[in-house]
């Protein structure tokens, strides 16, 4: 009988230093820092203490992903759903773009030609086929438009699939770390073509310089 009780208080015990041990799992995380490295279900980011942390993007889970900010031309790449308006003349956008969103695929949207007039506007959500010579060549569907590129270009992005955004991108991100290390991600925010503002603190004047400043002013004040 002792035995037997003697068995059932280890057990518990057991159980207790068990429990302690998980008790901090799942605990909640939440950084900010940038993009070092995006691959499916994983977003890498390094915050401002250098410290890398790795937030898998699991396909079961709800997680609120928000990517917008502006890209540069050199971002562009085959394959990507962008969306630009125009007058549309057979193959060809009138006239200069001026103004490029990126998307993606898993935003819902499909690539396609809006035109409710033959003489409207048209609004070409497509796939990039290339970016040359400061010509956009995309693909809707089987149609191949081609549109010349404005000297002023504004390229913007608006998308939920984080892996539109170029590496460097500044993240806040939060959720629940694993016993790995790694977090599972329950919200992501990206802002693209941001550059974090360091502060400057203002130069500090010297005594000497102040002095010699002040005879100067004085001199100034006697002519």
């Amino acid at each position: 009988m002792r035995a037997t009780t003697a068995l059932l208080m280890v057990l518990a015990c057991l159980a207790c230093l068990h429990s302690l041990a998980n008790a901090d799992f799942p605990k909640k995380v939440k950084t900010k820092g940038k993009i070092t490295a995006i691959s499916q279900g994983k977003i890498m980011l390094k915050d401002a203490t250098n410290n890398v942390r790795t937030f898998n993007v699991l396909p079961d889970r709800e997680v609120g992903i928000t990517v917008q900010g502006k890209l540069t031309l050199a971002d562009l790449k085959p394959g990507m759903l962008v969306r630009v308006e125009g007058p549309l003349k057979m193959n060809t956008l009138d006239g200069e773009v001026a103004k490029i969103t990126v998307y993606s695929a898993n935003d819902g949207y499909e690539a396609g030609i809006l035109q409710e007039a033959k003489d409207a506007p048209a609004t070409v959500t497509a796939n990039i086929k290339l970016v040359k010579d400061g010509a956009l060549t995309l693909l809707a569907g089987k149609k191949r438009i081609t549109a010349k590129l404005a000297k002023e270009l504004e390229i913007s992005v608006d998308s939920k699939d984080y892996s539109v955004a170029p590496t460097g991108s500044l993240i806040e991100a939060e959720g629940y770390e694993t016993k790995d290390g790694s977090v599972n991600a329950k919200k992501v925010v990206i802002t693209v073509g941001k550059v974090e503002k360091k502060e400057t603190k203002p130069a500090e004047t010297k005594p000497q310089e102040a002095k010699t400043a002040k005879t100067e002013a004085t001199k100034e004040e006697k002519k």
